[in-house]
């Protein structure tokens, strides 16, 4: 039995209990990733209701996860990428390596129509290496920017998306949220 403190209800590792079965069946129905981006960065509070660029992600993953049970997987990275069945991310710490991340998630890349979900506020220690590797994917990589406004990190993101023809958005600001927009792109 799962405990809403350790496991975000409609996490994979949710509903891999729930249904009695491991979390690699689980991962066979997963439509996309969500790349989560959880550096000391991320502990701005410059996000849709001043709160932290953290929490809004974190409360929107949640929506997200309870109205998509077990179809999205998430990717939280900061200094380097972890998996996170239990859909419940770590605090924000470290730096920012994206390559690493994408390198993770491209194990994935091979499933056709699977959608790769950024979410960050652009700031990569290595914009030239997360390009490089973008440009391995197949296909195409959305971009949420979730940083303050005027965000240096906001161009970055939009080069990511454009490079692998997803779509570049900036939920935390615009009226529209990220479980809105993440939703959208995951029935499409």
């Amino acid at each position: 039995m799962t405990n809403d403190l350790t496991v975000a209800k409609g996490s994979l590792l949710d509903v891999a209990n729930q249904n009695k079965i491991t979390l690699a069946e689980t991962f066979l129905n997963c439509d996309g990733v969500a790349i989560v981006d959880i550096s000391s960065s991320m502990d701005a509070c410059d996000s849709r209701g001043g709160k932290s660029r953290y929490e809004v992600a974190r409360e929107e993953l949640k929506i997200l996860q309870e109205n998509f049970a077990g179809k999205l997987a998430i990717i939280a990275f900061s200094h380097e990428p972890v998996f996170i069945a239990s859909g419940i991310l770590p605090p924000p710490c470290g730096s920012t390596a994206l390559d690493k991340a994408l390198i993770m998630a491209h194990l994935a890349d091979s499933i056709p129509d699977f959608k790769f979900f950024v979410v960050s506020d652009g700031e990569p220690d290595s914009e030239e290496s997360a390009l490089m590797i973008a440009r391995t994917y197949q296909n195409p990589i959305h971009t949420i920017f979730v940083g303050a406004e005027d965000g240096s990190g906001r161009e970055f993101l939009k080069k990511l998306s454009n490079l692998k023809r997803g779509t570049f958005d900036t939920s935390f600001r615009a009226a529209e949220s990220l479980s809105d927009k993440l939703a959208g792109l995951l029935e499409a």
